[in-house]
């Protein structure tokens, strides 16, 4: 976890003012909430962080058949995703923890691809200002 200065770039609006209008509505209600600019910061920046690690563990519970781990893996995934406006990756993340847990296992390998190609645009749509 980042406990010092944030090591991803984190979307910022206009001014550099973060939660300014350019921002996905997720992170604005998100920033509502909390009432907090630099805990949703680091939030974000926790959640890019931890991402990459996040899907190479969940890759290794696929492998090893470890269905009740894997769909708390991809729990885990789907609903810090929808708090930071992920929409894409979280509907990924479902469809696969679907999947995993039901009869349509050989599906499994290319959700499994869709989660990382929907992980990069969640990566790029967190990072571009």
């Amino acid at each position: 976890m980042c406990f010092g200065a944030a090591p991803w770039p984190v979307m910022t609006g206009p001014a550099g003012r973060p939660g300014a209008d350019g921002e996905n509505p997720s992170l604005q209600e998100l920033r509502r909430d909390v009432n907090d600019d630099a805990v949703v910061d680091h939030f974000v920046a926790d959640f890019l962080e931890l991402l990459d690690e996040r899907l190479l563990g969940l890759e290794r519970l696929l492998q090893r058949h470890r269905i009740e781990d894997s769909v708390t893996a991809l729990l885990t995934i789907e609903t810090s995703s929808l708090m930071v406006g992920a929409h894409d990756l979280a509907a990924t993340a479902a469809t696969l923890r679907r999947a995993v847990g039901s009869a349509d296992v050989h599906i499994v390998p290319g959700l499994y691809d869709e989660l990382l190609a929907a992980s990069e645009r969640t990566k790029a749509m967190l990072t571009e200002p």
